[in-house]
């Protein structure tokens, strides 16, 4: 499995993940915890897609390290600025945020084994 594959499969797995996080905040604890979950799952399908392709862009061969190490530390910041900025000014629920962003740990998880236990590399 290519990674630019294993990075769009865990996107998707990611998606579908989420959006049953939200499906199930919605139904039990309302809009609020609920809409907060499904951004949170896109928040973190975003963050793993940008982190996938960062990885493959450092990578690469003739890379720069530098400016790949740049690259990942805006990529932080920006995430960090989004969660501030949608918890403390947009009153986002806090707890349905992070169900939402959890469901990336899930995915990448289970994305994982699955390579493992089919017995095939991820390759560049």
């Amino acid at each position: 499995m290519t990674a630019r594959r294993f990075v769009r499969n865990t996107v998707c797995v990611n998606a579908v993940l989420a959006a049953v996080a939200g499906a199930v905040s919605l139904a039990v604890a309302g809009k609020g915890p609920g809409f907060a979950a499904l951004a949170g799952g896109l928040a973190g399908s975003l963050n793993v897609l940008v982190i996938g392709l960062i990885a493959m862009r450092m990578f690469s061969p003739g890379a720069g390290r530098a400016s790949t190490v740049a690259l990942l530390l805006v990529k932080m910041g920006v995430l960090a600025g989004l969660a501030l900025l949608a918890v403390g000014i947009l009153s986002v629920s806090p707890v349905g945020l992070a169900i939402g962003v959890s469901t990336t740990v899930v995915a990448v998880l289970s994305m994982s084994c699955f390579v493992a236990l089919r017995g095939d590399g991820v390759t560049l």
